[in-house]
């Protein structure tokens, strides 16, 4: 889901995200999915509201230089 926020919030016409999940940050899941009890969920090392974010207008501020 972040990566779909990404690339609707995105000034290019193609976006792609690839991420790579299986190393010591764990689990990133975006703000909505904490609304639901999921195996991500229960494993993040992440509060809501700490990732989704911070991630999207990150890599939109780097996009924009």
């Amino acid at each position: 889901m972040i990566g779909q926020r990404l690339r609707k919030e995105s000034p290019f016409k193609n976006t792609i995200m690839v991420t790579h999940a299986n190393g010591s940050s764990g689990y990133i899941p975006d703000d909505a999915a904490y609304d639901q009890i999921s195996y991500e969920i229960t494993t993040t090392r992440l509060k809501r509201g700490c990732a989704e974010n911070a991630i999207v207008n990150g890599l939109l501020n780097m996009m924009d230089r």
